[in-house]
């Protein structure tokens, strides 16, 4: 799920009984949706970006029959496709140009020219690494974040160089989500331990991960953790799908990270 621009889309299964799934939009809230892309063949997407700073401005990594990189000018109504150099991921929009485009996947991508050709951001020019999430500043575009299974980057110069400070000793957290309303607001998790991609021990740092404060959202157990963490439609709003044994529990956050109340339970394991 994506949402802006007034619009929102989803990936979801296709509506003829053919194998995949298509991208679907909706201009009204969410009360019905229309299959976007036909022309373009969106299907099976990795992932679904808007760009901040020109919210009609949307981009998609279809991962089917070799990753294309695909990009709306006008909220989805119309597509245009590009090959790309590599494998599926996730995208990222610079919060300042809406034509730089980050796709991490294997190593880090970028694109400056909307999309239409990309190049690899080389480990030895200061690339955050393989495998790595890339978290853009609410405030300023130059600020990245990323994070590794036990490390936290930095980077204040639009990420042509990165700090590295450890996710152990006194502050053993590596950042996992960045806010969208507030400057260096940063999620982390506990590194002490982590299991199969879940966060255990969730905390804000308002300092850009140099120091976190209590915990909000612990495990009851190693087999707990936050299993997905996403943006909700409005500013300051963050959803985290949480497991609890073999259940999910669903908490939001509406005032940007502070306070977790649990919205519902969900049987079962949500991926």
């Amino acid at each position: 799920v994506a949402a802006g621009g007034g619009a929102v889309f989803i990936v979801a299964d296709r509506t003829d009984g053919g194998f995949g799934q298509w991208l679907f939009r909706s201009i009204d809230g969410g009360a019905t949706f229309q299959r976007v892309g036909a022309e373009v063949d969106a299907q099976n997407l990795c992932d679904v970006a808007f760009a901040q700073s020109q919210p009609s401005r949307v981009y998609a990594l279809s991962c089917l029959n070799g990753v294309r990189l695909l990009r709306s000018d006008d909220t989805g109504a119309t597509w245009l496709s590009f090959p790309a150099q590599t494998e599926g991921g996730v995208l990222v929009v610079d919060g300042a140009n809406p034509d730089v485009v980050w796709i991490g996947a294997n190593g880090l991508w970028k694109s400056t020219n909307a999309g239409a050709s990309f190049v690899r951001v080389e480990r030895s020019s200061g690339a955050p690494g393989v495998g790595r999430p890339v978290f853009f500043d609410a405030a300023d575009p130059l600020v990245r974040y990323a994070t590794g299974y036990f490390a936290r980057l930095l980077s204040t110069d639009g990420g042509a160089t990165w700090t590295v400070e450890p996710g152990s000793g006194p502050n053993p957290y590596t950042v996992v989500w960045a806010s969208r309303a507030r400057a260096n607001v940063v999620l982390g998790h506990w590194a002490g331990w982590f299991f199969g991609g879940e966060f255990c021990y969730l905390a804000t740092s308002y300092d850009r991960g140099s120091s976190f404060g209590a915990t909000p959202l612990g495990c009851g157990n190693f087999y707990d953790g936050a299993l997905v963490i996403a943006d909700g439609p409005r500013a300051g709003e963050v959803y985290v799908f949480f497991r609890r044994g073999n259940d999910t529990d669903v908490h939001v956050s509406v005032d940007d990270m502070e306070t977790w109340p649990k919205k519902a339970t969900l049987p079962g394991i949500v991926p």
